[in-house]
């Protein structure tokens, strides 16, 4: 049930930073609103929700949130659409490697005004580069994500650059078995002295995560050696995680 005091209290917690003192509140949708409430308090709401989403890691929740705001029928543009949207064409890349399509029930009137405001206009550029149809390299994307310059949005954009990069790593996997280190780094688009050891650096903290499985070998530069998740399935801790979903059914 939305009242007008939930934008202020979020607002509070988003400026004190106490984004787990909302998350009870911000973990559940909102289905019916008080009659005091205005538009404004509703947009107001789901932007500082996505905000506090985001504070607290949760993308996809903040990913809807904003997904809320620039859906929500207007004849105007404001100023609370325009930082949502550049939220989420952010959020889409992090989450998901390109932009994610707004619903079919979105305004009209606010797509277009979308595409054509001038404080958008990089946003949109980013947008169509990660589109799906989109045949451009990774290489041309990283270099956007990391000149991307953003006022509001720097943390978001480096996370982004971070997580694509990842991503192009997780899909070298998929191609080839070994790699060196120089390889790989040219494939990022990291030409810096220190490359090796970026590269080293992405390496060693995607195969602690368990998001790659690979050998490191120093030699000759460094070389790498991509292998399949050597988890049978039969372990002891997998059968104890086994054993533990079924008794929650």
């Amino acid at each position: 049930h939305l009242t007008f005091l939930h934008p202020i209290f979020a607002k509070h917690c988003l400026l004190a930073k106490t984004y787990s003192y909302a998350k009870d509140i911000i973990e559940n949708d909102i289905e019916d609103f008080d009659r005091q409430v205005n538009v404004l308090d509703f947009l107001l709401y789901h932007y500082y929700a996505g905000m506090l989403a985001i504070g607290l890691k949760d993308y996809n929740k903040a990913l809807n949130y904003f997904r809320r705001v620039i859906t929500t029928p207007a004849k105007v543009i404001s100023a609370i659409m325009i930082e949502s949207y550049k939220k989420y064409v952010l959020l889409s890349i992090l989450l998901y490697g390109q932009k994610q399509p707004l619903p079919s029930y979105t305004d009209e009137i606010v797509s277009k005004k979308l595409n054509r405001y001038e404080n958008c206009k990089k946003y949109k550029e980013l947008e169509n580069l990660f589109s799906h149809v989109n045949m451009n390299s990774n290489i041309q994307r990283i270099n956007k994500l990391s000149s991307f310059q953003t006022k509001n949005n720097a943390g978001l954009a480096k996370q982004c650059t971070r997580a694509y990069t990842r991503n192009v790593i997780q899909k070298l996997t998929q191609t080839y078995v070994t790699m060196s280190f120089q390889e790989i780094a040219k494939e990022i688009n990291l030409t810096d002295e220190n490359s090796n050891e970026i590269v080293e650096h992405h390496l060693l903290s995607m195969i602690e995560n368990n998001e790659i499985f690979a050998y490191i070998n120093h030699n000759n530069g460094g070389m790498v050696s991509f292998y399949d998740n050597p988890e049978r399935y039969d372990s002891n801790e997998t059968m104890e995680k086994i054993n533990e979903c079924i008794q929650t059914v």
